[in-house]
C-alpha cells in the first residue's frame, strides 16, 4: 500500500489517500479538513504519511494529525493549533 496526502485546490480541502502499489488504483480517499488560508512559502500537505501494518498517520502543516486504518476508517485525530496555539514557522510546517 502507498499512502499519500494532498491539497485539493478546487474544493479547498486536505485529503489522505491509499493507493495500490501494483496498479496505482486509489483504494480510498478521505477529506481531512477544509482550508481557508494557505501558507505563502510551502505546500500545505508537505509532511509524508507514516505507515505500519495497521494503517497510516497523516500530518498537515495546519497542525492536524490524523490516523486512518488500512481500510480508511479514522482512528484518531489531533489539532496541534487548537491544543497549543499557532505554529510559527516561516516556511510552514513540514516533516518527512
Amino acid at each position: 500500500m502507498i499512502y499519500l496526502s494532498g491539497y485539493d485546490e478546487t474544493n479547498k480541502v486536505l485529503f489522505a489517500m491509499q493507493v495500490a502499489e501494483e496498479s496505482g488504483k486509489v483504494l480510498w480517499s478521505k477529506t481531512v479538513a477544509s482550508v481557508s488560508a494557505l501558507p505563502r512559502r510551502n505546500v500545505i500537505a508537505s509532511p509524508s504519511p507514516v505507515a505500519d501494518a495497521e494503517g497510516a498517520v497523516f500530518t498537515f502543516s495546519t497542525g492536524i494529525i490524523v490516523r486512518f486504518s488500512r481500510e480508511g476508517k479514522e482512528i484518531w485525530r489531533r489539532d496541534l493549533v487548537a491544543d497549543y496555539g499557532p505554529i510559527s514557522v516561516d516556511w510552514s510546517y513540514s516533516s518527512s
